[in-house]
């Protein structure tokens, strides 16, 4: 998978990791870590043939032991004709997250 967008244009994002042929892991400067899968439109309205499919890491305690998970993050971002450019809108869309 090759990204084209401008490391610059990232400046709230400390890692991506690619997750995979279609998925990205970002770490936030704020710590927070989501993974953003381009998934493929096969049946619905939606324009583009891909979409962004988010889920966010967060710490679940059992007693004292903490467990980090993956659990689904109700985000949404503009998605993209190929996978590429549906990961480049989701880094464009988590960029502007609050840190």
């Amino acid at each position: 998978m090759k990204l084209t967008i401008a490391s610059n244009a990232l400046g709230n994002i400390e890692e991506i990791w690619a997750y995979g042929e279609n998925a990205i892991m970002v770490c936030l400067k704020n710590n927070k870590k989501f993974r953003a899968t381009a998934v493929r439109n096969i049946y619905s309205g939606n324009q583009y043939k891909f979409a962004a499919f988010y889920e966010e890491e967060i710490a679940v305690k059992a007693g004292d032991v903490s467990h980090f998970i993956w659990a689904a993050a109700n985000l949404t971002s503009e998605g993209g004709e190929t996978v590429e450019y549906c990961l480049e809108n989701a880094l464009r869309y988590l960029n502007a997250i609050e840190a």
